[in-house]
């Protein structure tokens, strides 16, 4: 390298996967890994969840462990009490998607 100096490595950017299936959150997991994403992936099983990770509050208030993320992936399939806005999940990501088993759609 010229002048002896490396470049700054970037952290991964990190993927929020609301699931609350633990079967489908491992089977997502594999795909990604399978084609060869690289990025770290935080789960959490439903909104109120997603909510905490994205604000920062109580076991996620720690930035360095618990990064905001460049991805969410929304399981469409919540029961409608751990469903989530998209408008409050896209207030903190630069894009969600929104999936179902079978299919996905992009929200944002």
């Amino acid at each position: 390298m010229p002048g002896g100096t490396k470049p700054e490595s970037r952290p991964a950017e990190i993927i929020l996967l609301v699931e609350d299936s633990s079967t489908d959150a491992v089977l997502i997991t594999r795909a990604f890994e399978h084609t060869g994403v690289e990025n770290p992936i935080r789960r959490v099983k439903d909104g109120e969840e997603a909510l905490g990770y994205l604000t920062g509050a109580g076991a996620f208030a720690d930035r360095k462990e618990n990064p905001l993320p460049a991805v969410i992936l929304l399981d469409l399939n919540l029961s409608p009490l751990q469903r989530i806005s998209t408008d409050d999940l896209a207030a903190h990501a630069a894009r969600v998607e929104a999936y179902s088993r079978g299919s996905a759609d992009r929200i944002a």
